[in-house]
C-alpha cells in the first residue's frame, strides 16, 4: 500500500505548492489518506485524495475538478502554435477574428493579409491572390499578385524560372530517347 503513505511536499511543484496544506493530512476510515486543498483558480477548498497525485496521469494541478475541465483557449492551450496554421491545399491560415473576410469568424489565408497590408484596403470577395511561383505557402509581396476573378493552378510560363524549363526540356527529351529506343524509332 505504497500508494497511501503522506504527501511530501517535494511530489508537489513548486509553483502549486501553497494550494495544499501539507500539514493537514490524515487516513479516513478506508485507510486512504487525504489532504486539503485550495483551488489556485476559484479558491474553492476541499479535502481530495493523495493516491491519485501518485499515478503519471494524475499530477497535482492545485484546480479543482471544475476549474480543470474549463476549455484552454488561445496561448494558454498546450498546442497553441501562435495562431498560425496550414489548412489541407497548403496555404497558411492566420487567426484573425475580427477580419470580414475570416472563415467562420477566425482564420484568414495569410497571402490575402500580406496584399491587403501592401495596398492599404480589404479585397474584394471577387479578387483572388496568385502565387507567381506556384509554392503555397510563399507569401513574400513579390510573390503575390492581385486577380479580378478566380485562376487556375499552376504557373504563367514567364514566371517559371530558366533553370526549371532547361531541366524540364532536359527530362523530356531523355523519356523521347528512351521511347525511341524501345520502339526503334527514330525521330527525325
Amino acid at each position: 500500500m505504497s500508494n497511501h503513505r503522506p504527501l511530501r511536499a517535494e511530489e508537489i511543484p513548486e509553483e502549486i505548492r501553497k494550494a495544499y496544506d501539507i500539514e493537514s493530512q490524515s487516513q479516513d476510515n478506508k485507510g486512504l489518506t487525504r489532504i486539503d486543498r485550495c483551488c489556485i483558480d476559484c479558491g474553492k477548498k476541499q479535502r481530495v485524495l493523495i493516491y491519485r497525485f501518485r499515478s503519471k496521469e494524475k499530477t497535482p494541478t492545485g484546480r479543482c475538478q471544475k476549474c480543470s475541465r474549463k476549455r484552454l483557449k488561445g496561448d494558454i492551450h498546450p498546442m497553441w502554435s501562435g495562431g498560425r496554421a496550414l489548412d489541407s491545399h497548403g496555404y497558411v491560415q492566420i487567426l484573425c477574428p475580427g477580419h470580414p473576410a475570416a472563415y467562420n469568424g477566425r482564420y484568414v489565408p495569410e497571402h490575402r493579409l500580406v496584399i491587403e497590408a501592401k495596398l492599404g484596403r480589404y479585397l474584394f470577395p471577387n479578387e483572388t491572390i496568385h502565387h507567381r511561383n506556384g509554392v503555397r505557402d510563399d507569401n513574400r509581396p513579390e510573390n503575390l499578385e492581385v486577380w479580378f476573378s478566380r485562376h487556375g493552378r499552376g504557373q504563367r510560363y514567364k514566371d517559371v524560372r530558366t533553370e526549371d524549363l532547361d531541366a524540364w526540356i532536359m527530362e523530356i527529351e531523355q523519356l523521347l530517347a528512351i521511347r525511341e529506343v524501345e520502339a526503334g524509332i527514330a525521330w527525325g
